[in-house]
């Protein structure tokens, strides 16, 4: 067995705990066989250690679908390239994959199995490939990338360097080809189930092949325990996105807005509304009995009656959003402040009274506020209006969550522009992952189902992270609500 000891290092092992600094990785045999973190562990004999002098060691990323051969977004173009220029091509691609942190590669197809081996061998330096070889499509189908008029057969591809698609149309023709890719070594059965922008005969709608013959291939992947992989578009929110845009046949850009529109859209029929306090400012009403808990009625879906309406717990100390008060109020902000009264959703109308700092920090810790026992529900008998409502919830009867919010992964619309000397790495959002936690929900959250999807109200819409469990839920951002008051106080910055 070899082993090699990576000794001294500062152990990042995102799962979100803490760097731990004077940690050992032992690797056997290519694969990890023991961490300790802060300590130093008895090494077998005859392993290679290395002082990592306090670096930091982390996992190398895994990219579940590459291209690698794919080096022009016009499929014939790269068959121009005489193949030693193709395979140069390639090995750029590869090895600038590697310099990325890319480890590990599941190539969707493309690549034929001569790279795999080559990096396999250590002849060639770039991640580990997991590759499909040629992808199965039907005569016109995504694959199949004949224009209309040309009768010849597909162009076949290089054995060993790029693997082109095999034309299917038959059960007996998708086992054959399967069975064919698996005798090359193909980790994965590449299926070709739906149109797509590349392929000139068909469209991105179309549903491609019959069940039979998806079947066929899939059997052959399963009987050797391989994966069959499909490429097909399901989403509502996507199918929104490309009927508002359409689909071209060139290459193009398209404003995120309108994504994050076409999703909102859809989200918003059917995704059930929920209170949700990300960053929690106490607040104590005064003068609400210490022992009384009242259920407010709150609605699921105003644009679905079906979902009907559930009780959420009220009582006298709640949470609510830090951003919604200020003590100093600025022009044209309307939440809660000192002596302001406001509406609490499906609540009663509450006016803060005072503001308890932290005496160490001076920060906001608390505020102290009465509410209108006349205003459940949202109105005041005597006809007065107030012009700001806020969410809240139940300090006793909060859940606490880990919320993760995703933003855009560049800081620049259009990264690929080095029109300004820099690099997109140049333009990467260091805010495109924020994670908070001790956030407050409301109790029904409690058990959510991972996947399951919410607009919390006012926020944005989020969807429940496979990483919740019973009692601990995890939500991911999914799109945010857009907020009229952060673009009146970024106007007023600027």
């Amino acid at each position: 067995m070899s082993a090699l000891a990576l000794r001294n290092c500062t152990l990042l092992d995102c799962t979100g705990a803490e760097p731990a600094p004077r940690s050992t990785v032992l690797v056997a045999d290519g694969r990890i066989a023991a961490v300790t973190r802060g300590g130093e562990p008895a090494l077998p004999r005859g392993a290679t250690a290395i002082d990592c002098a306090g670096r930091t060691l982390m996992p190398g990323l895994t990219d579940a679908h590459v291209h690698a051969a794919i080096v022009e977004t016009d499929p014939g173009a790269a068959r121009r390239d005489a193949p030693a220029t193709l395979a140069l091509r390639i090995k750029d691609v590869l090895e600038q994959t590697l310099d990325a942190g890319f480890t590990t590669v599941r190539d969707a197809f493309g690549l034929d199995w001569g790279f795999a081996q080559a990096i396999e061998r250590g002849l060639l330096r770039g991640p580990r490939v997991l590759f499909t070889g040629s992808c199965l499509s039907q005569t016109g189908g995504h694959g199949d990338w004949r224009e209309p008029h040309h009768q010849h057969p597909p162009v076949e591809g290089i054995p060993g360097l790029v693997a082109t698609p095999r034309i299917c149309d038959s059960p007996d023709a998708m086992r054959l080809a399967a069975r064919e890719q698996l005798r090359l070594g193909a980790h994965a059965i590449k299926i070709m189930a739906g149109g797509g922008c590349m392929s000139p005969t068909d469209e991105l709608e179309h549903t491609q092949f019959t069940v039979e013959e998806m079947a066929a291939a899939c059997y052959e992947a399963r009987t050797v325990g391989k994966l069959a992989m499909a490429h097909v578009y399901t989403p509502q929110g996507i199918r929104n996105f490309c009927a508002r845009i359409g689909v071209s046949k060139t290459n193009g850009t398209i404003e995120l807005s309108l994504l994050e529109h076409a999703i909102r859209e859809d989200l918003n029929k059917r995704a059930a509304r929920v209170m949700a306090v990300l960053r929690p400012l106490k607040v104590v009403l005064e003068n609400y009995p210490e022992d009384l808990v009242e259920q407010m009625e709150a609605v699921n879906n105003p644009e679905d009656a079906t979902m009907g309406t559930r009780l959420v717990p009220f009582s006298r100390v709640l949470y609510i959003e830090q951003d919604d008060f200020r003590e100093d109020p600025p022009r044209q902000y309307y939440r809660l402040a000192p002596g302001r009264e406001v509406r609490l959703r499906y609540g009663y109308f509450i006016r803060c009274t005072g503001v308890v700092k932290d005496p160490a920090t001076g920060e906001i810790a608390e505020l102290r506020c009465t509410y209108d026992p006349e205003t459940r529900g949202g109105n005041a008998p005597d006809g007065r209006k107030v012009k700001s409502t806020i969410h809240w919830v139940s300090a006793a009867h909060a859940v606490d969550a880990e919320v993760r919010l995703y933003s855009t992964l560049f800081t620049k619309e259009n990264p690929a522009d080095e029109s300004d000397g820099k690099q997109f790495t140049d333009h990467l959002n260091p805010e495109s992952l924020v994670v908070l936690r001790g956030c407050k929900l409301e109790p029904g959250l409690a058990e959510a189902q991972p996947g399951a999807s919410y607009q919390f109200e006012r926020l944005g819409y989020f969807t429940a992270d496979p990483d919740t469990r019973p009692g601990r839920p995890v939500f991911n951002r999914t799109v945010a609500l857009r907020d009229t008051w952060a673009k009146i106080e970024k106007g007023l910055k600027g």
